[in-house]
């Protein structure tokens, strides 16, 4: 039964976990192909047609609403701060490695849309990253199988506890990586808290202060742009004053005899 699940859907699995970003379901993939379930080189081109694509469409995503996305999405800033640097510091070299960089991966194709890169350049480059990355990490998943047939003799009987293994422990990154998200998320809104607190005391503050210096308790302190302004209208109120006044002593002098 098992077997003929992964032969039937397990190229098709491979393709859909690795657009989305799944190393994990590579090295399943590995695994099964030494077990003789999947054909090696096909997981491996399923890999990389699937990281291929998903990561192209990630980078024209951030190319076109980069921005708009990171300002709805406060807790991408940090790790999308960490990939900007990185790409700036090694550029080509970055391109070529992301998908091995824990904790910045599923962010930089987005962020090197983000950057300005033309996709004429990222392209070629993603074409070569996601090549040496589906190679790589099949790899691994087949040294896994040829290891684990070293140790057990007969590994058949623990097939299915191996792959639940392996895909248990992609499940517990994943939601380690999205414990830690909803951890910064409240760290974030509690800081936010306690400066709008902060804000709202010195404000009350400079209020008193204004009402102590003699401010009217009915005009409120001049701030800002109107604090700006306010000066100015007043001198230009006392040219005009000053004016009105000068034209009354002409007309006087002139209806003298």
């Amino acid at each position: 039964m098992l077997s003929e699940m992964i032969a039937k859907y397990g190229y098709l699995a491979v393709f859909v976990g690795t657009f989305f970003e799944g190393e994990t379901i590579l090295v399943l993939g590995g695994f099964a192909a030494h077990r003789g379930y999947l054909e090696l080189p096909y997981v491996m081109l399923a890999a990389f047609v699937g990281t291929f694509l998903g990561d192209q469409l990630y980078y024209f995503i951030g190319r076109r609403w980069g921005v708009r996305l990171l300002d709805k999405r406060p807790r991408w800033r940090e790790r999308s701060a960490k990939a900007m640097a990185l790409l700036h510091k090694y550029d080509v070299i970055f391109i070529l490695s992301f998908r091995f960089i824990y904790g910045v991966r599923s962010v930089s194709p987005f962020v090197i849309g983000m950057s300005g890169i033309s996709p004429m350049r990222f392209m070629p480059l993603n074409l070569i990253a996601a090549f040496i990355w589906a190679i790589a990490v099949g790899l691994l998943g087949y040294l896994f199988g040829e290891v684990f047939q070293m140790y057990l003799a007969e590994i058949k009987q623990y097939e299915f506890y191996i792959l639940g293994g392996i895909a248990g422990i992609g499940l517990l990154l994943w939601g380690r990586n999205l414990m830690r998200g909803r951890r910064r998320k409240r760290w974030r809104e509690m800081l936010a808290g306690a400066r709008v607190r902060k804000e709202a005391r010195m404000a009350e503050r400079s209020a008193a202060n204004d009402a102590s210096a003699g401010t009217p308790s009915g005009t409120p302190a001049s701030s800002g742009v109107e604090g700006v302004l306010q000066p100015v209208a007043q001198e230009v109120e006392g040219d005009d004053g000053q004016k009105d006044q000068q034209a009354g002593v002409e007309g006087e002098r002139r209806a003298l005899p």
